[in-house]
């Protein structure tokens, strides 16, 4: 028995290798209804003792179909996920069997090649989230992004021309693509073809999109392609199959190029090579958000010193309708982080990125002002792309620019507060903290008020205990300015009810309306007291 051993004991969610690899190579024919992970990936020939673990993905080899019923049995035990070579049909005994035993077992392609089969599985498996890197997506699910913006089938390969990852959109698939897949060279006339084309040479020439006719005769589709290069060196090249050869436009152009840098960063990362300047997803920006920084690691390591200045931005997802709540939300939140990447790739090199308490962060080191309307025309332009790909809304709040990398924490949690107030606006998707100074002050002081729990006011307390409706309408009129109808939007209701309700409050509490001290205490202490959640009275109330 032959292992191929993974880098942490984090494991990646089966159900994600599925969905990377695609229902056309590798198929979950049972599913044993819990949770199943796979750190390893092991090899098991018949007559091997296995020695596998639960976390194991064991690909048996010399065995197919129903011929490997022997191997799951013995592997059964161990809850380890079984890949076996075979379809369906061929496969009823095996699959009654994993059934009968409660084990994951996988199908895979019968032209699959095992090597390569391991390969991306180990790739996905070595940039899960929580690994080596603070990752939080990989390249498969950069290659359903890239998909998504050429509107073609993708594959990323290295310069053997071996996959190291593919979309799994579009059925309309020529058999150089499908045979690449698999592990197999693609027609050898159609590679001599790219070479006599000078494909190749353009390709390694430098950063530029590269179109490729369609060769009917060949059975291969137009393509356009795009060197991956990075650490002074090509890596490889990005295969997107498209309907005929067109002219690209400047901004998906654009978009190539970045998501080829950033192709050519994770690649980098992976192989462990010092990449140089580009940071999308390097934990120093972890440190400096914590507060922890070196001058001499950080300029090691960006190129840049740290007295330059930085400007953060903090995204939140809202997932809208049925179809975006069948996401699970981390598969939202890398499919977002994936265009957020790949947009900012492609505007800058010296971007960092981290996903942080469910919030994406994006850090522009070596800032300017300007910098911050390309963060917010960023929303506008990815908000499209965001809605129909994961039926999510995209808010952003961006931090104020700091005047050195060393005080991105300020700007980090400037913009995180910031976020609670786009919160409290539907209409807006982003919000720049230097115009909301005074409602995070505001927050910042009703967060301290609350925390010590020395604004006490008895009567408007009494009111909130009795008459939680009264209080909450009062609380909604304060805050509004004193305006009836926009409390009256609010909560639904006429104005002439709220009138009568902030009226009897008033009286309630003995507080004068007209007195700017009343006011202002009354405010205060609803806020302390009474927070935004007591909405819910007044839902309850009218059902």
């Amino acid at each position: 028995m032959r292992a191929i051993e993974a880098e942490s004991d984090a494991g990646v969610p089966l159900a994600r290798l599925v969905e990377a690899l695609g229902p056309g190579y590798l198929q979950l024919v049972h599913d044993p209804g819990r949770t199943v992970n796979v750190r390893e990936v092991v090899i098991v020939e018949p007559g091997d003792e296995p020695e596998t673990f639960a976390e194991d993905l064991v690909c048996v080899v010399g065995a197919r179909s129903d011929a490997a019923l022997p191997v799951l049995r013995a592997l059964s035990p161990s809850g380890a996920t079984v890949a076996v070579k075979g379809v369906p049909d061929d496969s009823r005994k095996l699959i009654s069997a994993a059934e009968a035993a409660g084990t994951a077992l996988l199908l895979v392609h019968p032209d699959m090649q095992w090597e390569q089969l391991m390969t991306m599985v180990r790739d996905i498996i070595g940039m899960a989230p929580g690994r080596r890197t603070q990752n939080p997506i990989d390249l498969f699910t950069l290659a359903q992004t890239i998909s998504g913006i050429a509107s073609g089938p993708v594959s990323i390969e290295d310069n053997d021309f071996r996959v190291l990852a593919y979309s799994t959109q579009g059925d309309e698939v020529d058999d150089f693509r499908r045979l690449s897949i698999l592990g197999r060279q693609g027609p050898r006339a159609y590679l001599d073809k790219l070479a006599e084309l000078g494909v190749y040479q353009r390709l390694h020439a430098g950063e530029d999109i590269v179109v490729v006719p369609e060769h009917p005769g060949l059975g291969i589709k137009p393509r356009i392609a795009v060197g991956i290069h990075t650490a002074g060196a090509m890596w490889g090249a990005i295969w997107i199959q498209v309907d005929g050869v067109k002219i690209v436009p400047d901004e998906e152009r654009a978009a190539l190029l970045g998501a080829a840098r950033l192709v050519g960063q994770m690649i980098v990362q992976q192989r462990n090579v010092q990449a140089g300047p580009s940071l999308l997803f390097d934990s120093i920006l972890s440190a400096l958000i914590d507060g922890r920084h070196d001058g001499a690691e950080f300029g090691a390591a960006v190129g840049l010193s740290l007295d330059r200045p930085a400007i953060v931005a903090a995204v939140a997802l809202q997932v809208d309708g049925a179809d975006g709540r069948r996401m699970h939300t981390q598969n939202v939140r890398s499919a977002v982080a994936n265009l957020v990447a790949v947009y900012a790739e492609s505007y800058r090199r010296t971007v960092m990125m981290t996903s942080r308490h469910g919030a994406i962060v994006i850090a522009v080191l070596n800032a300017a002002e300007a910098d911050a309307r390309w963060l917010a025309d960023m929303v506008g332009k990815l908000q499209p792309k965001v809605t129909e790909r994961v039926h999510a809304r995209m808010t952003m709040a961006i931090g104020p620019l700091v005047p050195t990398s060393a005080e991105i924490q300020r700007s980090y949690r400037t913009a995180v507060a910031a976020l609670s107030v786009l919160a409290r606006r539907p209409d807006e998707s982003v919000v720049v903290a230097d115009d909301v100074r005074s409602e995070l002050l505001l927050a910042a002081t009703i967060a301290e008020l609350s925390a010590a729990g020395s604004m006490r006011h008895q009567p408007v307390e009494d009111l909130i205990n009795l008459h939680p409706v009264l209080a909450v309408t009062l609380r909604e009129y304060l805050c509004n300015g004193g305006h009836f109808a926009a409390v009256a939007a609010r909560q639904s209701t006429h104005v002439n009810t709220v009138r009568y309700r902030v009226r009897r409050a008033a009286e309630l509490a003995g507080l004068d309306l007209d007195n700017h001290e009343h006011v202002l205490v009354a405010e205060l202490v609803l806020r302390v007291r009474l927070p935004a959640e007591a909405n819910d009275v007044l839902r309850d109330e009218r059902e």
